[in-house]
């Protein structure tokens, strides 16, 4: 099975997501105010996408929760989040490793308080 491959960009001048039509050569993550992020392939339990820069609150096992931010790490080769901020670890953990249930609550740009 083959991943998607999409992208969204939130433009830090008008402070709202752009429409994305195209990625030309050469195009970077930051470009003139425009942040570029890549949907991680997975959704959460309601069917939403999860893109880099999403707040996701992470179900653990004793069924408390918190929110993380969804980033890309590439020393792991993949979308994470910082257990650190969550329960007590010290590494980051790859979504495809957690168990539990996750939900997209916001994201970075729109919701930082989320992440308090």
């Amino acid at each position: 099975m083959s991943r998607v491959i999409k992208f969204r960009a939130w433009d830090e001048g008008a402070h709202a997501f752009m429409k994305l039509t195209s990625i030309g050569n050469g195009f970077q993550s930051h470009i003139a105010g425009t942040i570029l992020e890549q949907f991680t392939g997975l959704l959460d339990k309601n069917g939403k996408e999860i893109y880099e820069g999403d707040v996701v609150s992470i179900t653990s096992e004793d069924n408390t929760s918190k929110s993380v931010a969804v980033q890309f790490a590439a020393e792991y080769g993949g979308f994470v989040w910082d257990e650190d901020k969550l329960f007590g670890g010290e590494y980051l953990m790859s979504f495809s490793q957690w168990p539990y249930d996750y939900v997209v609550v916001g994201n970075i740009h729109e919701n930082p308080d989320l992440l308090k």
